[in-house]
């Protein structure tokens, strides 16, 4: 894991993709703020990512934040460091 300290959010909705995100990362144990992207959450995700695709993950961390966008399990890993 990092040692800086990070947040998650996971913007989703009730798709399967949105589920899989979900699981990965209850499955490894991270803690993350889920969002509905249907409903609140999608004007923030627009303004943090300039798009409205999802699911996206926001990694916010002391010295950035990134998004990823989709269920990119690769990426996901090489980005949280699993």
């Amino acid at each position: 894991m990092w040692a800086c300290k990070m947040k998650l959010v996971l913007y989703s909705d009730k798709s399967a993709e949105s589920i899989a995100f979900r699981l990965f990362l209850s499955g490894h144990n991270l803690q993350f703020e889920e969002v509905d992207a249907q409903t609140e959450g999608r004007r923030r995700l627009i303004q943090r990512a300039q798009q409205a695709l999802i699911p996206a993950l926001e990694i916010k961390r002391s010295h950035r934040v990134g998004v990823i966008v989709g269920f990119d399990e690769e990426r996901i890993k090489v980005e949280l460091g699993l």
